[in-house]
């Protein structure tokens, strides 16, 4: 039996820690999954994700990609324009804002 004292964190809304710096556009779990280019970082949260067809296609930084996300295994990858998966990370939103602050966010577009 493996014991741990973060069982269940992930799964609860409730912080262990915490958290100096903080931005309320998402709660501090929501996950996302986010991409840094040439010093610049843009966040991807999976509940605008699940919003939207999949591959979601976006430019940034000048570069075309697709974040391709799984609403039924809540995973996702961010790939370039010749299907190449891209460096990302898959973390919380609070984990994610600590470490880039200046982060442009995805945000889906509403349906009509």
């Amino acid at each position: 039996m493996i014991v741990t004292p973060y069982q269940g964190y992930e799964s609860s809304s409730r912080l262990m820690f915490d958290v100096n710096l903080k931005d309320s556009k998402y709660h501090p779990k929501e996950k996302v999954i986010g991409i840094e280019l040439d010093g610049k970082a843009k966040v991807y949260a999976f509940s605008e994700l699940s919003r939207t067809g999949s591959p979601v296609k976006n430019v940034f930084n000048k570069v075309p990609i697709q974040i391709h996300y799984d609403r039924k295994t809540q995973m996702a990858v961010i790939r370039d324009s010749k299907n190449t998966e891209l460096p990302s990370v898959v973390g919380f939103w609070l984990a994610w804002y600590a470490f880039h602050p200046t982060t442009k966010v995805f945000i889906a577009e509403q349906k009509q």
